[in-house]
Order: structure tokens, then sequence, then C-alpha cells
């Protein structure tokens, strides 16, 4: 079972199983358990392994001097996080990956990964460092309009493209929203409400609809 979750993950695909049973074995993969509330990584911290997200649900956040929460990312069941700053190796993070939903993590350590001059594997790890970067590119042009409004549409466009629809479940709840797009919760829910009400989207929770023009309920 554990070897068929791995054949399917970005890092592995293309190896059969009795590669992937060699290159399993040189990793040398450490296995850890994680309660809801838990640190993995700390913001500040340098790392040398990459983590792998096997069961349940962990978060990317960024802390300014104040305290405030910057929800980068947020990784699930099949996720990796940590690539980049483990192949530095001497860069402190400069987000803390907390835990949201009990999990089991799997760590590989970057320097086995290397070691091992696969070249599927090395391919498929700039793969994933390139996507990381899209990712990023996308939350930075959802942050980048000054009103919440403008924040939102950009925002829900995005995933709206990402979904190749118009109707779509987002991975947030309002504060993570909020703490994503950088913007108080309250204020986000209030934007929201008005955007209902004014016909251009409708949602319930994390579910959301892009209306066209004229569209009512």
């Amino acid at each position: 079972m554990e070897m068929e979750f791995y054949r399917n993950l970005p890092l592995f695909k293309e190896m059969g199983a009795p590669e992937l049973r060699d290159v399993l074995a040189h990793l040398q993969v450490e296995k850890r358990h994680y309660l809801k509330g838990e640190t993995i990584f700390h913001q500040g911290e340098c790392i040398h392994q990459i983590g792998l997200v096997v069961e349940g649900i962990v978060k990317g956040v960024n802390y300014d001097l104040m305290g405030h929460a910057n929800v980068i990312a947020r990784m699930e069941r099949g996720d990796f996080f940590g690539e980049s700053y483990a192949l530095i190796g001497h860069v402190p993070m400069v987000v803390s990956i907390e835990v949201l939903k009990d999990c089991e993590i799997h760590f590989f350590d970057v320097q086995a990964i290397l070691a091992l001059n696969n070249e599927k594997l090395n391919r498929h790890l700039i793969n994933i460092l390139a996507t990381k970067n899209i990712y990023l590119t996308r939350k930075l042009n959802a942050i980048t309009p000054k009103s919440i409004r403008d924040r939102l549409l950009s925002y829900l466009s995005d995933q709206q493209a990402i979904h190749g629809s118009d109707v779509f479940d987002i991975p947030f709840n309002r504060q993570e929203l909020a703490d994503y797009l950088l913007v108080d919760r309250s204020s986000l829910s209030h934007e929201l409400s008005l955007m209902q009400q004014e016909g251009l989207i409708r949602f319930k929770k994390n579910h959301f609809a892009i209306l066209k023009q004229g569209e009512s309920d």
C-alpha cells in the first residue's frame, strides 16, 4: 500500500517497483507522527530534510514582528514541503510548518537524494520546485491589489482558472483565507457578503460559484 502511494508521487513517477525500492532503501526515509497544533519546522530554522505529508494537513505560515500570521501554503496528503531550504541548507526558513490536522510525515535527507545522482529523481525535484514557484507567483498576484475586493477577485479568478470551472472549493476556511490574502477576517467576510448581494459570487463555507452578469439564484 505504501509502495503504491510512493509510486503515484511526482518525485517518484516513471519508476518501476524494483527501482523505487532501491531508491527508498538508499534514502532511509524517516517517519514521524505529529498532533494538531505542533510545529514541524520553525521559522528561522535551517533544515536539511524534505518533508512529505502522508496523512493529515499542514500549513506554511510566516509571522511578522507583531506576531501577525501570513499563510503561505497548505499541504495535504502527497504534498512535499521544505525543498528549497533543504537544498540550500544554510538559509533560515522564513516560514514555520505547523500541523492543522494530526499527520504522518516522511522525511528525506536532501543530500541522500543528490548523492543518488538519479536523472529521474533530479528532474522531478526540479519540476516540484518550479510548481512551487508558480504557486508563490499566484499568491503574489493575489495580494498585490490594494483593496480587499480586488484581492478576492484576483484569488477567485485564479481558482476558477485552476479548476476550469465557475464552481469550485477553495482549500481555506475564512481565517485561513484572510491570512493568505493579508486582510482582516471580519472585513473579508463583510466584503464577501457584499459581493454575494451584488450577484458577483455565491458561496457557502469554502464552496464558491462565480456568477455571470445577470445570473441569479
